[in-house]
């Protein structure tokens, strides 16, 4: 009798074609014959990523012995916290051969002695992640930057308000068509440095305080696909879709509030997440004109003895996948689980703080067809 591993290899190939990535590595482990398919030489290469964090590079010991000897492509590579003693230019050079994707973690250390010629080892890289925390500025000199780079992402740490001592790296690199800012606050250094990475400006992620709200009116970025911002005043929802309208390329848009929701008229919003919402009838309405809203974080504050957590007002959008709620509160209401359901119909995963029954729980799945998870609190009787 033929068995799944009598699969002629063209058409298991083509099956695993469809699977996720990490569908792909759990699938590869059932025997030799599937992880053959896996391996396949150019076809799975993006799924594999080695992490490189707390260990010694030495020569003779692992994990440099293993990897000076491998024959495995590998796509994407992230350092962490790494000493590099020696035996480190075989490995890098044997695995740099395929890789594309360079990530500096944020526990790396830069050491400009060790580091500064440590791209040349990575011919083929197409794009270059930062996470700055520990880096310093006076120590790390961007002139190593590879003419290869196509796409380079800087995600800045707390004590990374300036850009300065970045902004070589981003006006020389020759390659450069793609720039992601991640978690940079939208002071005047920035809004200056934005006229001359418009072009390759893609995604920006900021920090606005309500000084510096009209300086989102300064963002200029024909190229820009996704803005997330998190906001840390009250003035953004009167210029916002002002903003938005200049960003003709934009596909989506990531807002972190607080208090209020945001006006009903705002495009391409996929995000949202509001902090201390002051409970009201339809203080969500504007949640059922977010067509485009995917994944929806919401804390309600409600300064009542009742135990309505979401009240009784439907919100009907068939667009939110993921729902996270904090209530403040001790218990669920059976009303406000009946109202969630009919408001948000093809939710996918349903977060709460509150403890669920067991009637509750089956009542959420029978009536949320695409719903896969349900993550709520828990008691644990103590000893």
């Amino acid at each position: 009798m033929a068995t799944i591993h009598d699969i002629p290899v063209e058409i298991l190939t083509k099956i695993f074609e469809y699977l996720t990535p990490s569908d792909r590595r759990v699938a590869s482990q059932v025997n030799r014959y599937w992880q053959y398919i896996w391996n396949t030489p150019t076809l799975f290469d993006t799924d594999r990523t080695l992490i490189f964090n707390d260990c010694v590079i030495r020569s003779g010991c692992k994990p440099a012995s293993v990897f000076r000897k491998t024959n495995r492509r590998y796509y994407k590579i992230i350092i962490g916290h790494v000493e590099f003693e020696d035996g480190f230019v075989e490995m890098w050079t044997r695995l740099g051969k395929t890789i594309k994707f360079l990530e500096f973690d944020r526990t790396f250390v830069f050491n400009k002695e060790k580091h500064s010629e440590f791209l040349q080892y990575f011919p083929n890289l197409k794009i270059m992640k930062i996470n700055f925390e520990y880096w310093k500025r006076e120590t790390f000199q961007f002139d190593m930057i590879s003419s290869t780079i196509e796409k380079l992402i800087l995600n800045f740490g707390p004590y990374y308000g300036s850009t300065k001592a970045f902004e070589k790296l981003i006006l020389y690199s020759t390659g450069l068509n793609e720039l992601e800012l991640e978690n940079i606050e939208l002071n005047d250094e920035v809004v200056a440095l934005l006229p001359s990475i418009m072009c390759i400006l893609t995604k920006l992620k900021i920090k606005v305080y309500s000084h510096q709200i009209q300086n989102l009116k300064k963002i200029r970025a024909p190229n820009l696909t996704h803005l997330s911002v998190k906001e840390f005043g009250s003035e953004l929802h009167e210029i916002l879709s002002e903003v938005l309208e200049r960003l003709w390329n934009l596909q989506n848009f990531e807002l972190s509030t607080r208090d209020v929701m945001p006006p009903k008229n705002i495009r391409k919003l996929g995000t949202l997440k509001v902090v201390n919402l002051e409970y009201y009838p339809e203080c969500m309405s504007s949640v059922k004109f977010f067509g485009e809203l995917e994944e929806l974080d919401v804390s309600i504050w409600e300064d009542n003895d009742s135990d309505c957590f979401f009240g009784h007002n439907v919100y009907k959008n068939y667009s939110i996948k993921v729902f996270k709620l904090v209530t403040h509160k001790n218990q669920s209401c059976p009303r406000c689980i009946e109202t969630i359901v009919r408001s948000f119909p093809l939710l996918e995963r349903f977060e709460i703080d509150l403890k669920l029954t067991g009637n509750q729980l089956t009542f959420l799945y029978e009536n949320m067809v695409m719903l896969k998870n349900v993550v709520h609190k828990t008691v644990v009787d103590s000893a």
